[in-house]
């Protein structure tokens, strides 16, 4: 007898989500109770709010209601999302074209199931053929970036339907969007306009147009949708009413391929490739679905933990050298793969480095001697080494916890101090720069007796010094850069050697040249990275990601390539998370600047710099 089993595959809902749009009307600053109730009495569980232009009301509303919370401070007019579901992830993003600002949230509605939300405050003056047209234009490309997930996008539009019967200058956006793949949830619910218009706004007294939307991509379906409202408007606490969905989480059939993001070279023999979605770990970790040009072997492949990032154990790539990758046979977790046949997918790469130099003074400098065992010479405008009878040796201290953050590679430290004019200034040898690793020790106290342990790691030496010289070393690669670092000057030589000290109006200091390796992309075959065009005729603008673990304080600065200050923008406190910077390729007076190579500069709270080169392709 044969048994047979039959396989049923559907896609149905993961399940229900309530969500509201609400214009509250200057921030309800008078009225945030009566909004609570609204809010809370239509069981919604996510809202975009417009103009919640009183942050304390907004927070005091989201705290009643137990909703995590994000919050759009901009241009007056304040956007914000309440969540009963946690937010993992926000950006907020600003420009010229935009009048408000547009926020963005990433939701976890259920374990490892994201939604994103969107809302933005659109210009309410002229026709849709206007500035709202082009606010809309800028929107849509950043929710594109979203597509693999179910996206909601909710606000105050500002703009009437061509859905409800009108024409002429009506109908712009919401065409665009509905060309987009966005569908109108209301409108949707309810196809007969002359049956239900829908009215949300109602600033003269009695509701006359729809302006306030709800828009799902096809990873939602409308199960409900109404316009909340009293009956009453003396009542209602605003000049918009509120709109109400019930919607229905789907899935979004994933047959977009994989595409390479960003390449990124940690050293000469390893790079990195981020793709814009997760991998299938069997494929992406096959080295041999990798090849380089100009003869690089790809002799390992691994997958990071976020599924994105593939790293690459290679041959060494030459400084200053281009490079084509080819990835092919790289599938996605739904194994759609990236590419077809044996052409794979290039990006065009250049092995560069961007050095810098800091330099840092000893803070603190001494010497002891064996003659005098118990004395302390903290105050003495020199530094005595001397290998003979009453041995003397010299002591600096660097402070450098500014010096190298953790995303840079130390080239190379150099020790720069200047000779004395006096009894011993000349010397036919200078001495050794010993390591100390002992750093307790104080120029206001320290003797012969309780002098630190000296290692044995030789950092550099001295040849013959002179009278009133300045003098360089290279010390050893070797050396360790921690937060503070102590250098012991030692000779055996019996021609003793006399260095000015910080009291001496000359302290010692170093240079730390270190470098950050760069990745610069040439070519953009995938229309998918980060860096993009500027200025037109393509884009006009720039948008950069970072992400910060925790709340710190940002500032951001461009640089062009001879290291002149094109722009900066003030420091401004942002939460944890992925954000978004989007640069308009203007200096700070409102110029626009050439397709070159521009270095962007981002300063947090702890001072360490993260540098990032730009390769602009005009």
């Amino acid at each position: 007898m044969k048994t047979i089993i039959i396989l049923l595959f559907s896609f149905s809902q993961i399940f229900a989500l309530k969500f509201m749009t609400f214009n509250i009307l200057d921030g309800a600053t008078t009225s945030w109770q009566h909004v609570l109730n609204i809010i809370r009495n239509s069981g919604a569980e996510i809202i975009t709010i417009n103009e919640a232009n009183d942050p304390g009301v907004f927070y005091r509303i989201a705290d009643s209601l137990g909703y995590y919370r994000v919050l759009s401070v901009h241009n007056t007019y304040n956007v914000g999302i309440l969540s009963k579901y946690v937010i993992k992830d926000s950006a907020i993003y600003t420009s010229s074209t935009l009048s408000k600002s547009l926020l963005e949230a990433k939701i976890e509605v259920s374990p490892d199931t994201f939604i994103y939300v969107f809302t933005s405050h659109l210009y309410p003056f002229g026709t849709d053929n206007e500035r709202r047209l082009e606010e809309i234009k800028e929107i849509l490309p950043i929710m594109a970036t979203k597509s693999k997930f179910p996206i909601v996008f909710a606000g105050d539009l500002n703009s009437r339907s061509q859905l409800d019967g009108l024409s002429g200058d009506y109908g712009a956006v919401t065409t665009l969007m509905a060309d987009s793949g966005f569908s109108d949830v209301y409108r949707s619910a309810y196809p007969d306009h002359s049956v239900q218009p829908g009215f949300t706004y109602n600033a003269q007294g009695a509701a006359d147009r729809r302006i306030d939307y709800i828009f799902t991509n096809p990873g939602f379906s409308a199960i409900s949708a109404n316009v909340l409202d009293s009956g009453d408007y003396a009542q209602w606490p605003s000049d918009h009413f509120a709109v109400f969905a019930e919607l229905d989480v789907g899935s979004i059939a994933d047959s977009t391929p994989p595409e390479i993001s960003s390449i990124g070279i940690v050293n000469d023999t390893i790079i990195t490739i981020t793709f814009n979605e997760p991998l299938d770990s069997l494929s992406a970790s096959n080295p041999s679905n990798y090849s380089i040009t100009n003869g690089i072997l790809v002799e390992n492949a691994s997958l990071g933990q976020t599924g994105t990032i593939v790293t690459l154990l290679t041959s060494p790539h030459m400084l200053g050298s281009e490079y084509v990758l080819t990835a092919k046979n790289i599938l996605d977790i739904s194994d759609t793969p990236n590419s077809t046949g044996d052409t794979g997918v290039t990006a065009v790469y250049s092995y560069v480095l961007l050095q810098r130099g800091d330099t840092c003074f000893a803070f603190e400098d001494t010497y002891i001697s064996g003659a005098a065992p118990t004395a302390n010479y903290g105050a003495e405008p020199i530094l005595l080494i001397d290998g003979d009878q009453g041995i003397k040796t010299a002591f600096l201290k660097f402070n450098l916890s500014a010096i190298k953050p953790d995303s840079l590679i130390l080239d190379s430290v150099h020790l720069i101090i200047k000779v004395a004019t006096g009894t011993y200034s000349n010397s036919i040898f200078g001495g050794y720069a010993m390591a100390v690793y002992d750093n307790s020790w104080s120029e206001d106290n320290v003797t012969f007796n309780t002098q630190p342990v000296i290692s044995q790691d030789t950092l550099g030496n001295f040849n013959q010094v002179n009278n009133n010289q300045i003098y360089t070393i290279k010390l050893n690669n070797t050396i360790l850069l921690s937060e503070t670092l102590s250098i012991a000057l030692v000779t055996s030589n019996s021609d003793a050697a006399e260095y000015l000290s910080k009291e001496g109006g000359y302290a010692a200091y170093l240079v730390v040249y270190t470098h950050e390796p760069t990745s610069a992309i040439q070519k953009d075959v995938n229309n998918c990275f980060d860096i993009t065009l500027c200025p037109n005729p393509f884009n006009n603008h720039i948008a950069m990601q970072y992400r910060i673990a925790g709340e710190t304080t940002v500032s951001i600065s461009i640089f062009n390539i001879l290291g002149d200050k094109i722009i900066g923008y003030v420091k401004k406190k942002q939460s944890p998370g992925l954000k978004r910077f989007n640069w308009e390729a203007k200096d700070g007076s409102g110029n626009d600047l050439a397709a070159g190579i521009y270095i962007c500069n981002f300063q947090f709270d702890n001072g360490f710099q993260t540098i990032k080169r730009i390769l602009l392709v005009k």
